[in-house]
């Protein structure tokens, strides 16, 4: 009835009277072109916070919006109801590389603030937002320090971190599996932590050749499909720990989850990297130490053993270079790389 109704109204109003979205009924207007973004955009500057145009908090607002609309392709017909918490920390994970968190915390306050109009205006149903934590002082302060990259000595000191030496109960055995499998995973997979996180049995239920399985683009950054392959060692690693899930009755969902069968938070994930390194005692005062230190040390590795960039590319899932014509019809097929992506991975 409503779409018959709009039908009637004069075309210059159509423009304003776009048929809500929502995935779950009527209600949330779908935001999808340019015209569109900008236009809530400068409402928001203007007249919700009313900040001068020439004042350096408005220009300070509008550069993390800006990027917020580069990021997530907002102009195309990606719309804010696609954009989750998980999209953003991935987001503010990768912008770790360059970015201080002072500077990330700000980004956290200005995104925050704007989905929250969204959500007053009903242009979104929720502030994916809320579930995103700024950095505390002392992450900020740490953050002016150098940051670690590993060694293959030092990752294969972490995983044996993990071991346990005496008998403890069910949960220590199953903590030890857990952390082993989960920091070997992220070290050969090439995966950002969040991928980790919300992987299922449903996921892993094809795993072609026992080495490899694909990820759906609805949950990766880039909102593309992912091949995930798995190195012998990392997967005996992952073996193990699903056998003791299932000794321990320990079974959820989530293939890496906590001791009370739920979901692991990146929190927890941070605190399981924070443990093994004490445990491992590295040498590493004055440095950040993260889950993405490991996937830097990986492309790190495989740059210094010269292997090919367009099976690091692969491997890593970046974007792709636009003007890289080979990168982009290589990777067409990926399973074609899987043994060599294997071959390069064993090194634990």
């Amino acid at each position: 009835m409503l779409i018959n109704y709009l039908k009637k109204i004069k075309k210059s109003s159509i423009k304003l009277l776009r048929p809500p979205y929502t995935n779950s009924g009527w209600g949330v207007h779908k935001i999808n072109l340019r015209s569109d973004y900008m236009l809530q955009k400068d409402r928001f500057l203007t007249k919700y916070k009313r900040f001068d145009v020439d004042s350096n908090t408005y220009a300070s607002y509008n550069r993390t919006l800006n990027k917020l609309y580069d990021k997530f392709d907002l102009y195309s017909e990606r719309n804010f109801a696609d954009i989750t918490s998980d999209n953003i920390e991935d987001w503010l994970e990768d912008m770790t590389k360059d970015h201080k968190k002072s500077s990330l915390n700000l980004y956290i306050e200005h995104l925050a603030e704007f989905f929250d109009y969204l959500q007053k205006k009903d242009l979104v149903q929720r502030n994916p937002m809320k579930a995103i934590r700024r950095y505390g002082e002392k992450e900020v302060e740490d953050d002016a320090k150098d940051k670690y990259i590993a060694t293959i000595e030092d990752i294969k000191k972490l995983l044996n971190s993990t071991d346990i030496k005496e008998k403890g109960d069910k949960n220590f055995k199953f903590v030890s599996k857990r952390d082993k499998a989960l920091l070997a995973f992220l070290v050969v997979s090439g995966c950002r932590q969040t991928i980790a996180r919300i992987l299922t049995y449903d996921m892993m239920e094809e795993i072609d050749n026992g080495i490899a399985f694909n990820i759906d683009g609805k949950y990766t950054k880039s909102g593309k499909d992912q091949r995930i392959v798995i190195g012998n060692k990392a997967l005996e690693y992952l073996r193990d720990h699903l056998k003791t899930v299932e000794e321990c009755n320990m079974k959820c969902e989530y293939i890496f989850s906590s001791y009370r069968r739920k979901q692991l938070g990146a929190k927890e994930v941070r605190d399981i990297m924070d443990k093994a390194k004490r445990k491992a005692k590295l040498d590493i005062e004055g440095k950040q130490f993260s889950p993405h230190c490991l996937r830097n040390f990986l492309a790190t590795y495989l740059v210094n053993k010269e292997v090919n960039p367009i099976l690091i590319r692969t491997l890593l899932h970046w974007s792709q270079d636009k003007s890289d014509m080979l990168s982009r019809y290589a990777t067409k097929d990926i399973r074609k790389y899987d043994k060599q992506i294997i071959d390069i991975t064993n090194i634990l």
